[in-house]
């Protein structure tokens, strides 16, 4: 299974849920179906074709909205929803 998980760290936490689209390119990584996992809100989107790319074993992900609380990028295999 693998997951990216990302977030802005470095900033104090607040109320507001900005998000600022970033660019992660990831190596010796293996999606069929990516998906954004919101994990503060529990929701589960798509990532379009569009934002998302594979050479080789490189994923570059376009786009990607990230705030200060972790999301993850996930293949929708790994993620079990009831």
């Amino acid at each position: 299974m693998q997951l990216i998980t990302l977030w802005f760290e470095g900033e104090v936490p607040n109320n507001h849920f900005d998000t600022r689209n970033i660019d992660v390119t990831v190596e010796n990584a293996n999606f069929n179906n990516p998906v954004w996992v919101d994990i503060f809100s529990g929701r589960i989107y798509e990532i379009p074709k569009s934002n998302w790319s594979k050479t080789g074993n490189r994923f570059t992900f376009s786009k990607i909205p990230v705030y200060d609380s972790p999301i993850l990028i996930s293949d929708r295999s790994n993620i079990k929803i009831q």
